[in-house]
C-alpha cells in the first residue's frame, strides 16, 4: 500500500510542485488549500504523515498540526517555513521536522521518507534558519 500523505499549503503553485513529486515517488498524496481542508482532510484520509506550512492562514501551521492530531491522531508532521522565517520557537518544536520551503524538494523527501520509516533522529535534523538570510527566486 502506497504511503499516505496530506499536503497543506494555500501557494497552489508550491503544493503543485510538492504533489506531484510525492506522487512521482509513490506516495498517496491529499492537498488542502486552507486550515480547514486540511482538518477534514485528515478526518477523510487517515494520512501517514502531514506536511504544513509554517504561515496556514486562520489557524497559522502550528494550531493546525494540532486540530488534526485531535481529529485524526498522532502523526508524523513537517512544517515547511518560507522564506525569512525561522525553525525555531515552540511550537515548531511540536512537529517532528521543519523544511525551508524551495523548489529543490530533496530536503523535504529526505525528511518525510525518514520519518515515515520511523527515524526521528534523521528526519528532525532539518533545514536550518532562514531568518535573516536573502531570499532567493528558489524559496517561497
Amino acid at each position: 500500500m502506497k504511503p499516505r500523505l496530506l499536503i497543506a499549503d494555500t501557494d497552489e503553485r508550491y503544493r503543485t510542485l510538492v504533489e506531484h513529486a510525492f506522487r512521482a515517488g509513490g506516495y498517496a498524496v491529499t492537498v488542502a488549500g486552507s486550515s480547514d481542508e486540511a482538518v477534514r482532510a485528515a478526518r477523510a484520509v487517515r494520512p501517514d504523515a502531514v506536511v504544513i506550512d509554517l504561515r496556514l492562514p486562520a489557524d497559522g501551521g502550528v494550531e493546525t498540526m494540532q486540530r488534526i492530531r485531535a481529529a485524526a491522531g498522532p502523526l508524523p508532521f513537517v512544517l515547511l517555513a518560507g522564506c525569512g522565517l525561522s525553525c525555531e520557537g515552540f511550537g515548531v518544536w511540536s512537529a517532528d521536522a521543519c523544511v525551508v520551503k524551495s523548489d529543490d524538494l530533496g530536503e523535504l523527501e529526505r525528511v518525510v521518507g525518514s520519518l515515515l520509516a520511523g527515524d526521528r533522529d534523521t528526519a528532525a535534523s532539518g533545514s536550518p534558519d532562514t531568518e535573516g538570510r536573502p531570499c532567493s527566486g528558489r524559496n517561497f
